[in-house]
């Protein structure tokens, strides 16, 4: 559950790869003083979400939220939790929606990101009845809509590396890439301009440290002392001379690609 707040400082630590971070951004640069405030609550579903919001939510008197919910409603149908059918969900979505407009706050619904980078599994099969409800529920609420799981969807079907996760860090959780598919997909729904929404998504792909790759060298001893020799000499790690020396590499790639193009 995220919500943005106009001036309010945040009350949890954000990172510039966490996508609320990256709305506040890129509405910032569209000339809004958006704070984002973020609330992560565990195993919360349909059900939980009115009692959270005012618990934790309306205390703080946001101007908007976004709402994501679906993810917790399915992964709860097992043997021992029959989980959320999709007509409660639909009544919990509107229960939730009636609550907000009583406290005059406006909503973004958000579709829920996959259960697992296999868009064919049981699982993001099921979700897909679920996100179907949240699409319905925006368009006869007149509610924006960021579209996350379908955007998704597109995304892993035709993803560069079919083995790998692309787009979160574990088949569930949100990695940088998939945050900025969903911080794209919710600035489209408050109608940013392309041009912004362009710039921002390019000045989040260049943020250095975005993410860390664990690298094993393989090298003989001789090599070894080699290395360590040379980063002693320059005050240096053996990880921030290799990440210096692949930085290089790469930087001189892509001007070898322009000078061809």
């Amino acid at each position: 559950m995220d919500f943005f707040e106009i001036k309010i400082p945040v009350m949890e630590e954000t990172t510039p790869f966490d996508y609320a971070f990256m709305v506040a951004d890129g509405l910032k640069s569209s000339g809004l003083s958006i704070v984002p405030l973020r609330f992560k609550t565990s195993a919360a579903d349909s059900c939980q979400m009115n009692e959270y919001l005012k618990k934790y939510v309306f205390s703080r008197t946001p101007d908007w939220l976004v709402l994501c919910c679906g993810i917790q409603d399915i992964s709860r149908q097992n043997p021992k939790n029959s989980g959320t059918s999709p007509e409660n969900f639909k009544q919990n979505l509107l229960d939730i929606l009636e609550t907000c407009r009583q406290q005059q706050i406006r909503v973004i619904l958000m579709t829920p990101p996959l259960y697992t980078e296999d868009p064919f599994c049981l699982e993001n099969q099921t979700l897909a009845l679920y996100a179907d409800i949240i699409r319905e529920t925006a368009a006869t609420e007149d509610i924006p809509l960021a579209d996350v799981n379908r955007l998704m969807l597109h995304v892993v079907k035709h993803k560069p590396y079919p083995e790998q996760n692309y787009l979160t860090s574990d088949g569930l959780h949100l990695n940088a890439r998939g945050s900025i598919l969903a911080a794209t997909a919710i600035l489209q729904a408050l109608h940013v301009p392309k041009s912004i929404i362009k710039q921002s998504v390019s000045n989040w792909m260049s943020q250095p440290d975005t993410v860390r790759i664990p690298v094993t060298l393989h090298m003989s001893l001789y090599d070894l002392e080699k290395l360590q020799t040379l980063t002693s000499r320059n005050g240096q790690t053996e990880e921030a001379w290799v990440n210096k020396l692949l930085q290089g590499c790469l930087n001189k790639d892509a001007t070898n690609s322009k000078d061809t193009e």
